[in-house]
């Protein structure tokens, strides 16, 4: 796990899972720290699967199979996935077994922009497990922190916040704020994270019905 730098030990369906992080790594050098744990635990491991969940890191799955043998799937979530110029992540998108899209759209850009196989690339929407994950109450304590009403509509972004995360959209709710009250006048818009631009999102907010945790 590139970013984190502790291991969460109260899930329990994880339990049997090994972690490695590379969170403890200086920023500057974690994408490197990180891209050598995959390949040291690859060629030491030799499992019969490598999955990387970001397109960046499928360079160090391809140079596995081609030292190991080792097959790899890769998954393209979206933006990442888009205008693909790196001729390292090229040849590594070309050698995947599978790449997994979780839209049309993303799927369509790879084929177009990648001249891939169309059977190289399937669609496969981001999802849970609804047996596992259900909407429940709104926790009590999170009210009364945030004086919220039970029943009060909430929209949440949970993202970081950062320049460079700009085109998640968040900055465009906040402008549509004003037209959304018209139709759901009590709602709160309340963003969770933080980086870098949350002063500056706060100076912009339009009223008390929304605010940066």
């Amino acid at each position: 796990m590139k970013h984190d730098a502790r291991i969460l030990t109260h899930v329990s369906h994880l339990s049997h899972t090994r972690f490695h992080l590379a969170g403890a790594f200086p920023p500057s050098i974690r994408t490197v720290a990180f891209a050598t744990q995959l390949m040291a635990w690859g060629l030491l491991q030799q499992p019969d699967l490598v999955i990387t969940t970001l397109l960046n890191f499928t360079p160090a799955a391809y140079e596995l199979k081609r030292l190991k043998g080792i097959p790899y799937w890769t998954i393209a979530h979206g933006i990442e996935a888009w205008d693909i110029r790196r001729p390292t992540l090229q040849r590594a998108l070309r050698h995947a077994d599978l790449i997994l899209a979780v839209s049309n759209h993303t799927r369509d850009r790879l084929l177009r922009e990648q001249d891939l196989d169309p059977g190289q690339v399937l669609l496969l929407p981001n999802t849970f497990d609804a047996d596992r994950f259900q909407i429940g109450d709104k926790p009590t304590h999170l009210l009364q922190k945030y004086n919220l009403k039970p029943q009060q509509p909430v929209i949440l972004t949970v993202n970081r916040l950062c320049s460079t995360e700009a085109y998640k959209g968040y900055d465009k709710v906040i402008q549509a704020l004003v037209n959304i009250r018209r139709v759901i006048p009590d709602v709160h818009y309340i963003i969770v994270g933080k980086e870098t631009i949350a002063p500056e999102l706060n100076s912009s907010l339009p009223n008390s019905n929304c605010r940066i945790l």
